[in-house]
């Protein structure tokens, strides 16, 4: 609050006011702000004060007076709730009053600090604060707060890592933070296992559950801690639970299976990933004792026996948990249907010579061919859907795509591929399954091509190998074209990777390159100059290539690499974006300055000379850039009176000789204190201290102070004054953190 209330409030002079503030804040305990508004500082210390104050003691102070006066209601609440919890005599009628009035979520948050009841409380009041309250919830009241984040979930949330917001994620992180050895690790497994039941018996989601009760068997801590004084060190901690802890996880891993027994499991990718934290436990900078190391494997290989059992015939699920045994040294004994393990191979099933292991993999694959060639259509597409959606539930060796082959095979020998689409789509069969044969369709031709065609462009699933083997075509068909040429910008990836792949004609590329939407021309015209043609670009295609160049957006990562390698060319990029919005933004810094590398000064000076104010803000380092450094190109930018908000923006990061003849031209339009901020500069970028970097920055300019030309040195002269003031308000700013923290 300010100075002129509390003299009201505590009825003294305002000069008796200053005096006792200067006293206090040699201590270093108050702090008074610009606004005129007074705190006590570190912030911890206000909760004491003013439990002593109002609410303790034989003759307390009056509050709710003072109350009305405050600037921050919010953080005039959470000094109450510090005071309450310091032993303070406020009444809860008085904060339940006032949270309600403030009705933030930070302010239920510390309502909800004081305990179970006031946490339970705002749940129940303001449950679409859960956000906020939920870290104080798992403390004080878990068996509450955690359904609540189960039914605020998800079944997507796969990437909890970088989504720390998200409600799962919260659970994990409150397993996580219980320091091993301090009886909290196995308390919260337990309130989590025992949620989780209730919630799956309510209805709940069970993939959720499954996801949830996976977090209870991670053996891995992590944690945070702050410098006590300071604040603005953070420690960041790393451990396994100690091996006691672990061994509790095999009863609790007990009522995690009956839970799986009694509500099945959904979610098999989640339980892997908790498989893989027991098989490769791991802390940072250190590593795990034996016998730690050898009952997380231990566990491990019993969770994975049960779960064996739960499984049964999913042989998807039953290979992955073969294979993870394997790599423990330990071999299940369950029945793996052989198809499966023939398409679907683990990276472990491949022998250490893979080149080898490849081939006897194909021959497997090939056999497979052989004794399925006289089966009926309808059978092996049936065989192949389940198989690879089996695997799909594994996410299971994506790294080759055996199944693609087999079709592969299949597709070179049939007649009719159109049946064979027609019999994988029908079964919601992957693309890749489906493109051989579409491939056929055109090699052939099937009598139903333009017909299969339609039907793989009209799904979404199936469009991108529709696309591809439109763009594929040797010769230019006007009617598949037509089919597509208006979606064509949402598969540019497709384009750039065909093209990379050399396997879209000359006449197809043309007409790529001449598309409407800009994606599709970029993409064209960057997969060429990816695939790296011999000559690079072909002449026939030259005039294309070069204007759809031109219509390249900034962000393109092989933009500069392009236009660095013909001056002409990048002169017509820069010309034809100069007033686009596209060079609005100041991350297109980097590819202005690769660009504007190449050019000579008369293409420098020709581009200068077309630039007009267009109301567009550019980004000043593309006028540095097209002026680099010339007296000569500097003074036709200060003759254009439209780039005035430009003018001195050259002068940013001269030496002291280079600022002495730039200077001189800038000193005709401009005063010297204009031209001291300019060079000056507004934005600044260092790391460590700011007071080392701007006691650099002073000692520079002053050694400018002693430059012969009398214009740099009554520049240093201004450059000193504000480098001085910046190193000393660092200074200030650094002494403050020191004793007080950020």
């Amino acid at each position: 609050m300010t100075a002129d209330i509390v003299c009201q409030f505590l009825q003294i002079p305002l000069i008796e006011l200053r005096r006792k503030l200067s006293d206090l804040s040699h201590g270093g305990v108050i702090q008074e702000h610009k606004d005129g508004r007074i705190s006590v500082v570190p912030s911890a210390l206000r909760y004491t004060l003013v439990k002593e104050t109002f609410f303790s003691g034989p003759i307390p102070l009056e509050v709710n007076g003072i109350l009305q006066h405050v600037i921050d209601e919010e953080d005039a609440f959470e000094v109450l709730v510090g005071a309450k919890a310091y032993g303070g005599n406020i009444g809860l009628e008085l904060l339940r009053t006032l949270v309600r009035k403030i009705d933030t979520p930070k302010a239920w948050k510390n309502y909800s600090e004081l305990g179970p009841e006031q946490a339970q409380e705002a749940l129940v009041q303001r449950p679409q604060f859960l956000d906020s309250l939920a870290r104080i919830g798992l403390s004080h009241i878990p068996e509450s707060t955690i359904p609540l984040l189960l039914d605020a979930s998800s079944e997507d949330e796969t990437d909890l890592q970088s989504k720390p917001e998200r409600p799962l994620r919260k659970i994990q992180d409150w397993i996580r933070e219980a320091i091993p050895g301090r009886n909290l690790a196995i308390p919260r497994r337990k309130a989590i296992l025992a949620c989780v039941r209730k919630w799956l018996k309510k209805g709940g989601n069970v993939c959720i559950g499954v996801h949830a009760i996976s977090f209870v068997f991670d053996p891995h801590s992590s944690w945070t801690e702050t410098d006590p004084g300071s604040g603005n060190t953070v420690h960041i901690y790393s451990a396994i639970l100690d091996l006691n802890e672990i061994k509790e996880l095999r009863g609790l891993w007990s009522e995690a299976k009956d839970i799986f027994q009694n509500s099945g499991i959904q979610n098999w990718p989640r339980l892997f990933e908790m498989l893989n934290s027991l098989i490769h436990p791991h802390v940072m900078r250190g590593q795990v004792p034996d016998d730690i190391y050898k009952e997380c494997k231990a566990l491990a290989y019993g969770i994975i026996k049960d779960l064996s059992a739960i499984a049964q015939n999913e042989t998807g699920v039953l290979a992955e948990l073969r294979g993870k045994a394997r790599i423990m040294g330990f071999e299940l004994d369950v029945q793996v249907e052989k198809t499966f393990d023939i398409l679907y191979p683990g990276r472990g099933d491949i022998e250490a010579d893979w080149k080898e292991g490849l081939e006897k993999q194909e021959i497997a694959v090939k056999t497979l061919f052989n004794a399925w060639e006289s089966r009926p259509i309808a059978d092996i597409a049936d065989d192949l859907v389940r198989l690879d959606k089996t695997a799909q539930v594994v996410l299971r060796n994506r790294w080759q795509r055996w199944p693609a082959y087999l079709c592969q095979l299949y597709s070179q020998k049939c007649d009719k591929p159109s049946v064979w689409i027609d019999c994988l789509i029908e079964r919601g069969s992957a693309p890749d399954l489906v493109q051989p044969f579409l491939a056929r369709c055109f090699e052939i031709p099937d009598p139903r091509c333009e017909e299969i065609v339609s039907k793989c462009i009209s799904l979404s699933t199936y469009r991108g190998i529709g696309i591809g083997m439109i763009l594929k075509m040797p010769d230019p068909n006007k009617r598949f074209f037509d089919l597509v040429w208006n979606q064509l910008g949402d598969y540019s990836h497709l384009i750039d990777f065909l093209i990379i792949r050399k396997e879209i004609s000359d006449d197809n590329l043309k007409m790529l390159l001449l598309h409407n939407d800009v994606r599709v021309a970029e993409a064209t015209a960057i997969g060429m100059w990816e695939a790296g043609r011999n000559p690079r670009i072909p002449v026939v295609l030259n005039s294309e290539w070069r204007k759809a160049v031109t219509r390249i957006r900034p962000e393109q990562y092989w933009l500069p690499e392009i236009l660095q390698s013909d001056s002409k060319l990048a002169v017509e990029w820069l010309t034809s974006h100069l007033a686009s919005e596209d060079l609005s933004l100041y991350r297109h810094d980097k590819s202005f300055e690769e660009i504007l590398s190449s050019l000579s000064k008369d293409q420098r000076r020709d581009l200068l000379m077309t630039i007009k104010d267009t109301g567009v803000y550019r980004s000043s380092n593309l006028i540095i850039g097209l002026i680099g450094g010339d007296i000569e190109l500097y003074k036709i930018l200060l003759s254009k009176s439209e780039l005035r908000d430009y003018h001195l923006a050259p002068l940013r990061d001269l030496t002291a000789d280079a600022l002495s003849q730039m200077a001189r031209e800038a000193i005709l339009f401009y005063d010297l204190e204009e031209i001291a901020h300019a060079v000056f500069g507004g934005s600044w970028f260092w790391q460590g201290k700011a007071s080392a970097y701007w006691e650099k920055r002073l000692e520079r300019y002053a050694q400018w102070k002693s430059h012969p030309d009398d214009l740099v040195r009554r520049i240093a002269d201004e450059l000193v004054k504000m480098a001085g003031w910046r190193f000393r308000d660092a200074i200030e700013k650094e002494q403050h953190e020191e004793i007080y923290g950020l």
